[in-house]
């Protein structure tokens, strides 16, 4: 995936991204080189940069969280950049609380 080939969906997860730890960056960076520049290898991205995010955030809990990219993935584009935002300022519990898909 060259980031020249970024669709509006990725843009607004290119911002979360940054706050990883430098190591989980570059695993997710590397991850992300690998996958094909079609449609198809963005929206492997989006799973994978999602999953990646919420693993992180959630710590523990991450086994709560399987099932939940899937329904982010689904969301509006204002929706997902709203739930990003919320990831990073709620306590997990908080967070899965509200999100946790019914």
């Amino acid at each position: 995936m060259r980031f020249g080939e970024l669709s509006e969906r990725l843009t607004i997860l290119v911002e979360p991204i940054t706050a990883l730890p430098p190591e989980e960056l570059t695993w997710l960076l590397l991850q992300l080189a690998q996958l094909e520049g079609n449609s198809e290898g963005r929206q492997q991205a989006e799973r994978l940069i999602i999953e990646k995010l919420i693993r992180s955030r959630l710590g523990e809990l991450e086994e709560q969280a399987s099932g939940m990219a899937e329904s982010f993935l689904a969301l509006p584009q204002q929706e997902l950049a709203l739930l990003l935002s919320q990831l990073t300022e709620l306590q997990p519990e908080e967070f899965l609380a509200r999100w946790r898909p019914k």
